[in-house]
């Protein structure tokens, strides 16, 4: 599947139970089974976008008990042409019951599934820019994306360019997620190949404060459209009335303008992290062309050694007794 971003302008069109029901060559069992999921995760009526992946429940999702690969199945189904979001839970579930043959925790397990899901689909994006920028009449830079080789070797994306091999790693920088990406980095959730690694943090913050505003956008103009309507068909002669509307009018406006302000500069910070297709967090061109001249430029990247001793420098630090002052 080329060009995922068109694929997510054509998903959102429809809602996941229309779908689903668009799916061929189903077993009736598990497309039940689907249905009754989708409906309790509240997603059986919403559009299939990246909003409607927001907020789900988190319950029981690390005690499915069940061997299944979420990258895998993703890989599996991503080239075939009638790939979709929907495509995906429905394979996901139909090897959970395979393996577990029950529903008792399938929805904590769908539900953590969705939201690899949202960082999956941002892998072939970035591999399909990335290439974009490196790619010239003399050079021919070639990617590979293949879950075995990101659950073995924490590559997300395996780069040839110029004779050289780039692990590319892709994650969703939080302060939250901050002590699982170091754990992966210095190796304590499996050693890490030999090779150059590249670090590309995804600064997802930026999105959040822009949906705020364009949420709030949004609300302060209905309000203003609606609050000038209560204007017009206010009697001249309730005049209280209509003082209050025209002040509460022109706070309105004070607001909006400030806020059309904010945004502006909100919206120039998140286009050089990232772009929102439709609820879909993707890398911006900005930032893919950021890591491309890291990449073209041939820097010198820092020796392992030194970044195990400082991601690692706060816990050693904190392990022993110590004694600081902080000055007035």
């Amino acid at each position: 599947m080329n060009n995922i971003r068109r694929h997510c302008g054509i998903w959102a069109q429809r809602t996941f139970a229309e779908m689903l029901n668009d799916l061929e060559d189903i077993d009736p069992n598990i497309k039940r089974v689907t249905s009754r999921c989708l409906k309790r995760l509240g997603l059986l009526n919403k559009k299939v976008n990246g909003y409607a992946c927001e907020k789900l429940p988190k319950t029981e999702e690390g005690h499915t008990g069940v061997d299944i690969n979420y990258t895998d199945v993703f890989h599996a189904l991503y080239s075939k042409r009638d790939f979709t979001p929907v495509s995906y839970l429905v394979e996901l579930i139909r090897r959970y019951m395979e393996q577990e043959g029950k529903t008792n925790r399938l929805d904590g397990f769908v539900a953590r599934g969705i939201r690899t899901f949202t960082s999956l689909i941002r892998e072939p994006d970035f591999a399909e820019s990335l290439l974009q920028c490196l790619s010239s009449s003399r050079v021919s830079p070639k990617v590979l994306l293949h879950a075995r080789q990101d659950a073995k070797d924490h590559t997300d994306i395996l780069l040839t360019y110029l004779s050289k091999e780039y692990r590319i790693w892709l994650f969703q920088f939080s302060n939250r997620g901050l002590p699982h990406d170091i754990e992966r980095v210095t190796g304590r959730r499996g050693e890490l190949p030999q090779g150059i690694h590249v670090l590309c943090p995804l600064k997802t913050v930026y999105a959040v404060d822009y949906d705020w505003f364009v949420k709030k956008l949004a609300k302060t103009k209905n309000r203003i459209q609606e609050i000038s309507r209560d204007l017009e068909s206010c009697s001249k002669a309730a005049h209280k009335t209509r003082g209050r509307l025209k002040e509460r009018l022109q706070t309105l406006k004070t607001e909006l303008n400030e806020y059309e302000q904010e945004f502006r500069e909100v919206s120039k910070i998140a286009a050089s992290e990232l772009d929102i297709v439709e609820g879909w967090y993707f890398y911006s061109d900005a930032h893919v062309k950021r890591i491309a001249e890291l990449i073209r430029e041939g820097e010198k990247p820092h020796k392992y050694e030194q970044v195990v001793d400082i991601l690692l420098a706060p816990e050693r630090f904190l392990s022993e007794a110590r004694m600081f002052e902080k000055a007035n």
